[in-house]
């Protein structure tokens, strides 16, 4: 019964924040901190330090270069320049090249940015206008966006990979 008036107390105290205005992270981080104060003080005086330590870590400085080498490629144009280069050659090696091309073009983004969201919506910025030129179904273009920009995730060194690096100490 004590837990039903822990959670009841939580869940009004996050509906209380929420309502005066407050963005529910810090709601939920100021629910969390004081929680964990109440629990084991020592152990909330300690949150600072492993919080700095965290942020300070040089692994982390790999992110922003990585996201600053996905908008030099997108605001230079040279994306629709390797998705230019790379269709005629996947045209000719595989039937439905365009979507190949799309996979393709999205892995060697993905490698460049890091990140799944930016090579998806480069790709997707790119390619679809030129697929609906070309009279493909908007679905199986969207499709096809969206398979090669998942791919950011799995090629290394991608954003998320460096975080759980960074998290796991390896």
């Amino acid at each position: 019964m004590d837990l039903l008036i822990l959670i009841s107390l939580y869940v009004s105290a996050l509906v209380v924040l929420i309502f005066f205005g407050v963005p529910i992270v810090f709601a939920l981080g100021t629910i969390a901190v004081g929680s964990l104060y109440l629990a084991n003080p020592a152990l909330s005086l300690a949150l600072g330090q492993l919080t700095w330590d965290g942020m300070t870590s040089f692994i982390l400085s790999a992110i922003p270069m990585f996201v600053f080498m996905g908008y030099l490629l997108f605001e230079s144009g040279l994306s629709k320049r390797i998705y230019e280069g790379i269709h005629p050659l996947m045209d000719r090696l595989l039937p439905g090249g365009l979507l190949h091309s799309n996979i393709v073009v999205g892995a060697a983004f993905a490698a460049c940015s890091g990140s799944s969201l930016a090579s998806c919506a480069t790709i997707g910025v790119v390619a679809l206008p030129e697929m609906e030129k070309r009279g493909y179904d908007r679905s199986i273009a969207a499709g096809s966006v969206a398979a090669g920009g998942t791919l950011g995730i799995l090629i290394p060194p991608s954003i998320s990979l460096i975080v759980f690096g960074a998290m796991t100490d390896q």
